[in-house]
């Protein structure tokens, strides 16, 4: 499910990319409380819903505690994407960068079938893909569904030209294909775990769709198609989350490779997968609740 507000549009996207790349480091950090204070009060629903959220990590909340927890995660949201718009700008990744795990990745990679690194919606997630290449991965193709304005979409499209990395939208007819193609290669391709596909099929095959996997206790939906994914070519799937230590310091968090099962019961293989990767985001959450940028009711049905 891709949420849906006014800051998603092509105008605050472009507004984002001129603050992080034309002010310096230190104008764009103390300008941040700002940055944050816009969607704060502009998009009252995100605001409200992150408080809801933030509730089952942290406990609840008075309604001004519960919207300043809602700020603190908003300014941390405003600095990751600050960073990561300056990336794509072609300023480079201005942040030093820790590597938790790395012989993991490593290692999961010597099969010859590719790697599938999977992530969340927390930290500066976006930056995934440059720190993997300047980690001498090699170039990432990042597997997401597309925007939902049409305008912002050829934005983003342009923004990763610009940084080199292919983009394969989810949705396409010919997505799961293109994907097995990188992998059979041994490239590397980055996904999304947490969010729900808007057309209901999954990268792994038609009606692919979500399973409802613990999440925080209650049951939320996480889309089948990355596990699906990692059947299919006999891939590694590799939890992998990025963590802010301050404005210009990143630690990039690398989980054991979970290896698909190949059983005779391929639904129950995807399923175990698809609940170990929704084990490893909640582990994550719960360490980074205010790194986590989940602006809407994540237990909802998809």
């Amino acid at each position: 499910m891709t949420e849906r507000h006014r800051l998603h549009g092509e105008l605050w996207r472009r507004a984002l990319m001129w603050g992080s790349v034309t002010l310096p480091q230190p104008a764009k950090v103390a300008t941040m409380p700002l940055w944050a204070a816009i969607p704060f009060v502009l998009v009252p629903r995100a605001r409200r819903q992150i408080a809801c959220n933030l509730a089952r990590v942290v406990g609840p909340a008075s309604g001004p505690v519960g919207a300043a927890r809602a700020y603190r995660v908003l300014l941390s949201f405003a600095q990751s994407l600050a960073n990561s718009y300056a990336a794509h700008g072609g300023r480079g990744v201005a942040v030093a960068t820790d590597i938790l795990g790395e012989e993991g990745l490593r290692q999961a990679g010597t099969g010859g079938r590719g790697v599938i690194v999977a992530t969340g919606h927390i930290g500066p997630w976006q930056l995934g893909p440059y720190l993997l290449e300047r980690a001498g991965y090699g170039p990432v193709v990042i597997a997401m569904a597309r925007e939902p304005d049409a305008a912002a979409q050829r934005y983003e499209e342009a923004a990763a030209l610009r940084g080199r990395f292919r983009v394969v939208h989810t949705d396409g007819p010919f997505a799961s294909l293109e994907l097995l193609r990188v992998l059979r290669r041994g490239g590397i391709v980055a996904v999304q775990m947490d969010r729900a596909p808007a057309s209901r099929n999954g990268v792994g095959g038609a009606n692919a769709g979500c399973l409802l996997a613990p999440f925080l206790g209650g049951a939320a939906p996480f889309p089948v198609g990355p596990a699906a994914l990692a059947r299919a070519a006999g891939a590694p799937l590799v939890p992998v989350f990025l963590l802010a230590q301050g404005p210009s310091r990143v630690r990039v968090e690398i989980g054991e490779p979970i290896v698909v099962a190949r059983t005779g019961d391929r639904a129950s293989d995807v399923a175990e997968a698809t609940r170990r990767l929704a084990g490893s985001y909640e582990a994550c959450v719960r360490a980074h609740p205010y790194q986590w940028y989940s602006f809407h009711d994540f237990w909802a049905a998809a």
